[in-house]
């Protein structure tokens, strides 16, 4: 190979490595909105407490205290999960079909959870 066909080589290589690089970089970014959202829709679902005095107001929010510790624990649960992925992801410099295939199913079972928690 001559220094010039290897030049190329490379550079071409570099190119292509900066544009998987960049890939995982906007997959990161998609799974990070991903997760912003579904923890909106759990704090839009939170039953917004009536009265007109404090009392009235505690009162209210002690009996929907169900709702809000559902509101927690699927808080904590997918920030959880978002944690673990950026700890993931800190690692992958490469994206194949099988990774994003694993990272969409991950992301249905984060846009589950405030639905399932209403269920629940």
């Amino acid at each position: 190979m001559t220094d010039q066909t290897r030049d190329a080589s490379d550079a071409s290589e570099a190119a292509h490595s900066g544009i998987e690089l960049i890939s995982a970089e906007r997959l990161v970014f998609f799974s990070d909105a991903v997760v912003a959202i579904a923890i909106t829709l759990l704090a839009l679902a939170l039953p917004v407490p009536h009265g007109a005095t404090s009392h009235e107001i505690f009162t209210d929010l002690s009996a929907h205290r169900d709702a809000f510790l559902a509101f927690l624990i699927s808080f904590v649960v997918i920030a959880n999960h978002w944690h673990s992925h950026h700890r993931l992801y800190r690692h992958v410099v490469r994206l194949d079909r099988g990774i994003m295939t694993m990272n969409m199913f991950w992301l249905l079972l984060i846009v589950i959870t405030p639905f399932a928690t209403r269920i629940i």
